[in-house]
């Protein structure tokens, strides 16, 4: 993956950008006096402060924003057992139809030479059924890996991800800078930016969850198809 391709433009750095956006706020307009003592007997300071202390912060904050983002994933949708992906693979799931599976099922048998398993040992073994279907997504991700229309969904789910994971520092960020920053319309923005913030936290659930099955929906059917889909 480039450090400029779409994914990582969109997905990664824009997520970071919108977290560090009240920090920003905070590091270019609280008074001086409020940080400067930390940094008065530093010799680098000022090589940070021309390198820009604030592209730093966001660099920083884009790694750090994908693992919670994964963390938060991997808690929400049981490390991949319950994604959307393994789900509409699975037969007790009924979003895909079943005509639409049983070829799905075919293609991956015949390309990957491996057995998802049937309705009788999906009834009998659920969890193993999960596994092998999780297992199976990573080779079907492979195999549509040029898709613009599947990367497309895949960024759109990944922006929500990464952006729900560093939420929490996009909170304390806003709250430290509406407590340092002077100012009545820098106040006014961050907490806009904050009651924001603080709706989607409680809605990252759903967020993930719809953004999940749009982009399995899509890598499923492209799959099948062998084709972009319309």
């Amino acid at each position: 993956m480039s450090l400029f391709d779409q994914y990582s433009l969109k997905a990664r750095y824009l997520p970071a950008m919108i977290i560090a956006f009240p920090l920003i706020i905070l590091t270019s307009l609280a008074p001086p006096e409020s940080y400067e003592e930390l940094f008065q007997n530093s010799e680098h300071f000022m090589i940070v402060a021309n390198v820009g202390l604030n592209v730093i912060l966001i660099l920083f904050l884009i790694n750090i924003i994908r693992e919670l983002g994964k963390i938060l994933a991997k808690k929400l949708f049981k490390d991949g057992l319950t994604a959307p992906t393994t789900e509409m693979l699975l037969w007790g799931n009924d979003q895909l139809s079943d005509q639409f599976k049983e070829r799905l099922h075919a293609k991956i048998s015949k390309e990957f030479d491996v057995n998802l398993s049937d309705r009788d040992a999906e009834e009998v073994d659920g969890r193993q059924a999960r596994i092998l279907a999780r297992d199976t997504v990573g080779l079907i991700r492979k195999a549509v890996s040029g898709g613009q229309h599947v990367l497309q969904y895949n960024i759109r789910y990944g922006f929500w991800r990464n952006l729900v994971g560093g939420l929490p520092l996009g909170i304390i960020f806003a709250i430290g800078s509406i407590i340092f920053v002077q100012g009545t319309l820098a106040k006014v923005i961050t907490g806009c930016y904050l009651a924001v913030a603080v709706v989607i936290a409680f809605s990252y659930s759903s967020l993930l969850r719809t953004s999940g099955a749009t982009y399995a929906e899509y890598l499923l059917t492209e799959y099948l198809g062998g084709i972009e889909t319309k």
